[in-house]
Parts: structure tokens; sequence; C-alpha cells
């Protein structure tokens, strides 16, 4: 025996319907943590900012061959270098 089509279409209603219904407290908790990350974001963000300002400062130095050298060698290679390129601008 079948359903008549208006039939169908209100227990599908009421489905959808109960299913909206389940639906509202994960929606609630989902905005809440989205809440709570955007909260988290803005305790970074000065962080961030001085974060940012450090690696700006730290590329300017770099781009003028200041940048820290990481072993000895290194440094007496860049002392080396310093001298020769003193040596020959002159």
């Amino acid at each position: 025996m079948g359903y008549s089509h208006s039939l169908l279409l209100l227990i599908m209603q009421s489905q959808k319907a109960e299913l909206l219904e389940k639906l509202k407290p994960v929606r609630e908790k989902e905005r809440a943590c989205w809440a709570a990350i955007q909260g988290k974001r803005l305790e970074l963000e000065p962080f961030s900012s001085a974060l940012n300002k450090f690696r700006t400062a730290q590329s300017n130095v770099r781009g003028r061959g200041q940048d820290i050298c990481s072993s000895e060698e290194e440094l007496n290679e860049r002392v080396r270098f310093l001298h020769s390129s003193r040596d020959h601008n002159l």
C-alpha cells in the first residue's frame, strides 16, 4: 500500500525538522570554538607582529651582509672576504 505524495512530503519535512533540531547544539558548539580560536588569534597578534618585525630586521641585516655567523670557520671566511673586498676597492 503506497503513501500519497503529500503524506510522504509531510514525513520528510518532519524528519528534516528533527535533524535540524539535533544540529542546533552542534552549531552552537562550533560557533563557540570559532570564537575561542578568534580570541586566541587576538592574544597572539602582538607576538606575531613582534616576530614579523624581528624577521624583517634580520632580513634587512642579511641583505647588507651583516648576519651572524654560525661557526668560527664561517666568521674567518667572512673576514677574509671583507679584507679582500677592501683591498681591491682601494
